[in-house]
């Protein structure tokens, strides 16, 4: 089959991985793959591309005027239209719209996706009118959890919806930077890991403030946020100013996380909003005890099922901080999450694929 995949990057984030992971996959089955970004020039893919994958670009950006946006819809249009697909793929709300749009007239079948829970990520007012509008014409509608599914049920009642979560690959593929954890982490202290974008919605100044609160059930454990992100200057200066920057560490981009999950003796997750957390899939399945709020969707999701994970209430209250260090701390049993238990756990709408292809 002939394949088309939309996104606007190829950046650090959950909806870029999960796309390159499903790029690496189809190429690897022969399929032949065209991945666009449609915002800006070309830059070095955050994860590691098959080179039998094509990568376009459409020049432009976000911010562009309005000429430039509709310069780039007609380049994605008369890239369909030359290609000869014989299917699309959209990940993300703008770039969604924008597929639509391109494809109108043409017998392509298109899949939509939305990488995260709609009431917790608003659009501008301009596309959520096209949102609303437009969702309708393509094939189906993809969401990552029931709730989301439910959301689209009720709002967009004439789109086709249908629920599939990420996947997760074992073992968990490696990818550069690679960064030791010996090289972070001093000697003797346990490691808290936490994994993502440093970005607002990702509340790590609650895990820090958390960190803190907790006393001294963490003073043997060393915090590890991997990721980067605009609120770096933030944190730094909050875990300063908490005065645990000598137990917090912030490497950026890890690329080995396969060793710091089998380094790590709890995980922690903080989002006030999560599409369905990619960082939680993979340490569910490394086996680490995990302590998780629950926000909206995703989190629930997986840490229900699993007897290794814990959800805790949001407000960072002295009890509440010592109640998520006292789970790492007792590493909350033994654990059982190698691919088998997870496998039987599994359904192929609603669980965990440990078989290194995408769900």
């Amino acid at each position: 089959m002939k394949l088309l995949l939309l996104l606007s990057t190829l950046g650090s984030g959950g909806a870029e991985r999960v796309m390159t992971l499903l790029a690496n996959h189809w190429a690897a089955e022969g399929h032949s793959v065209t991945l666009v970004t449609t915002y800006g020039r070309y830059v070095e893919p955050a994860f590691a591309l098959s080179p039998e994958v094509t990568l376009r670009s459409l020049d432009g950006g976000p911010g562009e005027a309005t000429c430039g946006r509709l310069r780039r819809l007609l380049a994605l249009r008369r890239i369909m239209l030359d290609g000869d697909f014989d299917g699309a793929i959209s990940f993300l709300s703008n770039v969604n719209v924008a597929a639509i749009l391109a494809r109108i007239g043409l017998s392509i079948p298109l899949v939509v996706s939305e990488r995260t829970y709609p009431p917790a990520y608003p659009l501008t007012p301009t596309y959520e009118c096209a949102r609303r509008g437009l969702y309708r014409f393509a094939d189906v509608v993809v969401m990552q959890t029931d709730d989301g599914a439910r959301w689209l049920a009720e709002q967009l009642p004439s789109a086709r919806g249908f629920v599939i979560p990420n996947p997760v690959i074992w073992p968990i593929p490696e990818a550069r930077p690679v960064v030791l954890p010996s090289a972070i982490v001093p000697p003797g202290r346990r490691l808290l890991l936490s994994v993502g974008r440093l970005s607002p919605e990702k509340r790590f100044d609650l895990l820090l403030e958390a960190f803190a609160r907790a006393g001294d059930v963490t003073r043997d454990w060393h915090l590890v946020i991997a990721g980067e992100g605009p609120s770096r200057a933030l944190l730094e200066g909050e875990a300063k100013r908490l005065g645990i920057a000598d137990r917090v560490s912030m490497p950026g981009q890890i690329g080995n996380m396969a060793e710091w999950f089998g380094q790590a003796e709890a995980f922690a997750l903080t989002s006030s909003f999560e599409g369905y957390p990619n960082a939680l899939l993979e340490a569910v399945v490394s086996g680490v005890p995990v302590a998780a709020i629950d926000c909206l969707t995703g989190v629930r999701n997986l840490v229900a099922r699993v007897s290794t994970a814990s959800s805790l209430r949001a407000t960072p209250t002295r009890h509440a901080s010592r109640r998520t260090f006292a789970c790492c701390s007792a590493r909350l049993g033994p654990v059982p999450l190698r691919p088998r238990s997870t496998r039987e756990s599994s359904t192929p709408s609603r669980g965990l694929r440990i078989n290194g292809s995408p769900a």
